[in-house]
């Protein structure tokens, strides 16, 4: 695995992300203490699926350096279907078996969604941004003066 750095940093927004939804949903923090329970089960169910759908769909197999088109198009590829798969899994596991109680936020999914999209990209972003910004500048010195 190529990218071990950028899977620490992707279960820390995984988890992160679904919290600042509900921050963002319920704009208090009063909801954290009431949904506790749910809360923690909705987090690790959708850390751990997608975790797998970006492991499986080889988002960690990329180099993000010199990323192009074809990796853009496998991070929204990627999130894409682990949005899918949260939606069915909060759609029809969570609230039909009470795990997701009424006055839970239906919306929380897609926040979350959301969410991980634009942090996962950010980062990955943000990878690339760097590197080409370093590399332009170690191109630009003259070296003839040395």
């Amino acid at each position: 695995m190529r990218n071990r750095y950028l899977l620490g940093i992707d279960l820390l927004v995984l988890v992160l992300s679904p919290l600042l939804a509900l921050l963002l949903r319920t704009e208090s923090l009063g909801y954290f203490a009431a949904y506790s329970g749910p809360l923690v089960i909705y987090v690790v169910s959708t850390v751990v699926l997608k975790s797998f759908v970006f492991f499986k769909s080889g988002l960690y197999t990329q180099y993000w350096p010199y990323a192009s088109v074809q990796e853009l198009e496998t991070l929204l590829r990627s999130t894409a279907f682990s949005f899918l798969g949260v939606i069915l899994l909060f759609f029809a596991l969570l609230v039909p078996t009470g795990l997701a109680p009424m006055g839970f936020p239906r919306s929380l999914p897609l926040i979350d969604g959301l969410l991980t999209l634009l942090f996962v990209g950010g980062i990955r972003l943000s990878i690339r941004l760097v590197y080409s910004f370093y590399s332009t500048a170690d191109e630009g010195k003259d070296l003839s003066l040395c």
